[in-house]
């Protein structure tokens, strides 16, 4: 027998009957399609040239004080500008597959 649905507008996402089109098979694959290359590639750069320029300080490789805690500050920021860099175009690929969700969610809030 088939079952009776309601047709109100909330009961469709209520029991979440909908699934999200943009997103399909991405649950078991987590992959970077969608973010821009040039974006991971040059912030995974900024992380690793800031980690060497730390660990350069640490292993105290440079002789000057001033010079080293020069370095020790810029490579901290470069670490924490190639983190934003990364997060930043993992979220926009977020906030995309967002619009689509949504877009498609109005259009089938719409439709009923």
């Amino acid at each position: 027998m088939a079952r009776k649905i309601k047709n109100t507008k909330d009961d469709l996402f209520q029991r979440r009957q909908v699934r999200d089109l943009s997103l399909q098979g991405s649950e078991s694959k987590r992959n970077f399609r969608g973010i821009n290359p040039l974006h991971a590639v040059c912030s995974l750069l900024m992380i690793f040239i800031g980690l060497f320029g730390v660990y350069l300080v640490m292993m105290n490789l440079v002789a000057n004080h001033w010079l080293g805690s020069l370095l020790s500050l810029a490579g901290s920021v470069t670490v924490l500008m190639g983190a934003w860099l990364l997060f930043d175009a993992v979220n926009v690929r977020k906030s995309v597959d967002n619009l689509f969700r949504k877009a498609i969610m109005r259009s089938l809030r719409d439709k009923n």
